[in-house]
């Protein structure tokens, strides 16, 4: 029997935000959020600092 996905998308009245809730199974959730364009441009000027996961990976690259 195959379980039924859930999927929830809300609008925020006058803001342009589109937000997408995916229930893949009782342990899997997925969650989306569409900026607006002018917050994308910020987020994307904007620095990111890399986890101490990513650190290493980029470690075991040089090697």
């Amino acid at each position: 029997m195959e379980k039924k996905k859930h999927l929830k998308i809300l609008k925020k009245a006058n803001a342009k935000h589109y937000y997408l809730w995916l229930q893949i199974d009782s342990h899997l959730e997925l969650s989306f959020l569409q900026l607006k364009p002018s917050e994308y441009e910020q987020q994307r000027k904007e620095k990111l600092v890399p986890t101490a996961d990513v650190e290493d990976d980029l470690e075991d690259d040089k090697i």
